[in-house]
């Protein structure tokens, strides 16, 4: 091998061997980078989203008994006192209602057993809160209220008070105005 050539080779391992050797201490020696600092972000001004207001729930309807059947003889039964303390219940909070369905229809919602109560005058008020039937009719059943079953009669009376207060038995506020006040 010629001189020149060991002497490069030299070199060139020593020259390997000082890198290997001193790199651990320069990684050593440097500094550790600091890590970036996060950014700080700025607040955000947020509006308040109202409040969605509640549904109204329609009135809770009463317990639903049946009227006496045809061919039953009233003893004591009678679907008159059935008829007055469930119109009390239902309505006990609110005493006007009360008194307007014993000015309107004394406590009755039947006629007979099966029949349902129609003013004799000629109109359309029907059952024991005397409702117009005329007027009230298509409203009513978009609601889910018949206004020939009781119940539906005492609910549908509850929505109209709720929406126009006693306006709808303003013909007879002479009679169940003064009750009203007992």
């Amino acid at each position: 091998m010629k001189p020149y050539i060991k002497i490069l080779a030299i070199a060139i391992v020593t020259t390997i061997a000082g890198y290997i050797l001193a790199t651990p201490r320069e990684i050593q020696d440097k500094p550790e980078p600091e890590p970036p600092l996060p950014k700080v972000l700025e607040p955000i001004q947020v509006e308040p989203i109202p409040p969605v207001p509640p549904v109204p729930k329609p009135a809770p309807l009463p317990k639903k008994k049946e009227p006496v059947p045809d061919g039953a003889i009233c003893v004591e039964d009678c679907p008159l006192i059935e008829v007055e303390g469930e119109v009390r219940a239902y309505f006990k909070d609110e005493p006007v209602l009360i008194a307007i369905a014993e000015c309107e229809s004394e406590f009755r919602h039947w006629e007979r057993p099966g029949v349902v109560l129609k003013n004799n005058q000629g109109s359309s008020a029907t059952g024991v809160m005397q409702i117009l039937a005329s007027v009230h009719e298509k409203d009513a059943n978009v609601l889910g209220y018949d206004l020939e079953d009781l119940h539906g009669n005492m609910a549908y009376a509850r929505h109209l008070y709720d929406t126009q207060g006693t306006t709808p038995w303003n013909a007879s506020i002479n009679c169940w105005s003064e009750l009203a006040r007992l």
